[in-house]
């Protein structure tokens, strides 16, 4: 994948993703009554500030409305005697115009006052020029600044908020995150949700599988009268049904059979489903033509036959198999083979640039992608099926730091801290199929669940991210005692630093992956 391809598919999903949870920081922290600085699309250096919003202050006693992009003095702060005239509407007082003086023995308060305005003379206290909006160089989503986050006291401050507000603004990010994914996923299942083969590789002896006659090469097409979806829909349902018997619909050489199992228990430091089966999820490659005296040919291969596995790894996506044919140009290759329900390992070896004939490619095939159903569901199976999917996205998220340590998941296999570098790869590569295929599943999916890893990403209890300052305030309501806001702003910054330097590292590991 090109380098622009790969700053596109940033573009598309994470910039927009960073942007919402931003946003979501912001309205509840508006709701709040915290004073909101600046709400930044892109980060700084600043291009241009797009608007002010309203604002308010106090002059004197009385409360007077800032006007959205009203041009204040800039030497205007509180504390500063001022001259202003203000418009009375529906009760309200909006400001006209405004001037700092200096303080006056001799000034007075006006005594009289129009029909249609007042004139205001008096401190300014309070001051909240409104929010700046502003559109910023850096494309790398977006920010909002509180008043406060630096420790800086006082009213409308973050760190003065009552907790309940300061705990609700900091789970707006993540929770706004967790909302774009079930609108994105509710919306893919009614656009069309592939119903992809799971295919039973292995059954452990003396299993609840093996008992109920489960063979390698069997394909589960329902669980639980649910048609299958996908191979973690068919692990989170037989492992949240352990001890009661479950139905599943399975093909076996062309036949289609109704098998009933119960799951057993999970024993945590089993390296074994609940059901004592291996499973593996293939999207066929359904050869639609072979040409005469090609690799494809020479092995035997025949239009109807599906490709599920390029030496002995499934395979997910069409450009990931066209990737992996030009990588390995001249050297023999395994393919595994489903034919008549049958499969089977045929071996060939890909054609050089030089041995391709012309209208041809490497294996001399044509093929499509498109051996699976595309089920489009209503709405409300789809949020249904939505609230599964989203729940067993955060289970296997949170569940993956225990599997690690107990050796449940390779650390250097599937189980990878990824940056923003390998996110677009998988960003672009969904987009690639979706473009290929004409469906919007591929990308719409991978956007969603890159949505929930990022809640759950700013939810770890790290300085800088939203579970950490979360933490800070869950000990000040266990001290009942504030932690000293300067001390906590320091703590941020030490973890910023931190995360930094890890962005850096991930980064680097990223690049040299592709």
């Amino acid at each position: 994948m090109s380098f622009g391809q790969l700053v596109f598919a940033f573009f598309l999903v994470l910039a927009p993703l960073i942007l919402l949870h931003e946003l979501g920081h912001f309205i509840v922290g508006k709701r709040a009554g915290i004073r909101v600085l600046e709400f930044g699309i892109g980060y700084p250096p600043r291009a241009v500030r797009l608007w002010r919003g309203k604002g308010s202050m106090l002059i004197g006693s009385r409360r007077v409305e800032i006007p959205r992009n009203f041009k204040l003095p800039k030497d205007l702060e509180d504390g500063k005697l001022v001259r202003a005239v203000a418009d009375e509407i529906d009760g309200r007082l909006v400001l006209k115009s405004i001037n700092v003086i200096e303080e006056d023995a001799g000034s007075t308060a006006p005594s009289e006052f129009g029909l249609d305005e007042s004139q205001l003379y008096g401190e300014v206290a309070e001051l909240n020029p409104g929010t700046e909006y502003t559109l910023n160089w850096l494309p790398l989503g977006g920010f909002v600044r509180f008043l406060g986050e630096e420790g800086i006291t006082g009213k409308g401050s973050f760190v003065d908020a009552p907790k309940r507000w300061r705990t609700a603004t900091l789970l707006a990010g993540p929770g706004m995150n967790v909302l774009v994914a079930v609108v994105v996923f509710t919306a893919t299942f009614m656009l069309g949700w592939p119903s992809v083969p799971v295919t039973i590789k292995a059954v452990s002896p003396n299993s609840p599988a093996a008992e109920a006659g489960l063979q390698p090469n069997d394909v589960i097409v329902s669980v639980g009268h649910r048609p299958t979806r996908s191979l973690d829909q068919v692990q989170a349902y037989l492992n949240s049904n352990a001890g009661q018997p479950i139905g599943l619909t399975i093909q076996r050489g062309g036949q289609t059979l109704h098998i009933s199992l119960t799951p057993r228990a999970l024993d945590q430091t089993a390296q074994e489903q609940a059901a004592g089966v291996t499973l593996i999820d293939e999207l066929p490659i359904v050869i639609t033509g072979v040409s005469s005296d090609s690799p494809a040919a020479q092995a035997g291969l025949q239009p109807g036959d599906a490709i599920l596995a390029l030496d002995g790894e499934s395979i997910r996506t069409v450009q990931q198999m066209l990737d992996y044919v030009q990588s390995h140009a001249g050297q023999s290759i395994n393919l595994t083979v489903r034919r008549a329900g049958q499969r089977f390992n045929v071996t060939l070896t890909p054609r050089t640039d030089a041995e391709i004939p012309a209208g041809e490619g490497r294996m001399g095939i044509a093929f499509n992608a498109t051996g699976y159903d595309l089920v489009q569901y209503p709405i409300g199976p789809a949020f249904n099926n939505t609230l599964d999917e989203v729940g067993n996205t955060l289970q296997q998220i949170v569940a993956l730091p225990a599997k690690l340590l107990k050796g449940g998941a390779a650390a250097g296999g599937d189980a990878q801290i990824v940056g923003p570098v390998r996110i677009s790869q998988f960003a672009g590569e969904a987009l690639q199929a979706s473009v290929e295929t004409g469906q919007a599943f591929w990308f719409l999916n991978l956007f969603a669940a890159i949505s929930l890893a990022l809640a759950i990403t700013n939810l770890l209890p790290l300085p800088a991210l939203d579970g950490g300052r979360l933490i800070f305030v869950i000990l000040e309501a266990i001290r009942r005692k504030r932690i000293s806001p300067e001390r906590e702003a320091m703590v941020h910054l030490i973890g910023m630093a931190f995360l930094l330097v890890l962005m850096v590292l991930v980064t680097i590991q990223d690049i040299n992956a592709l």
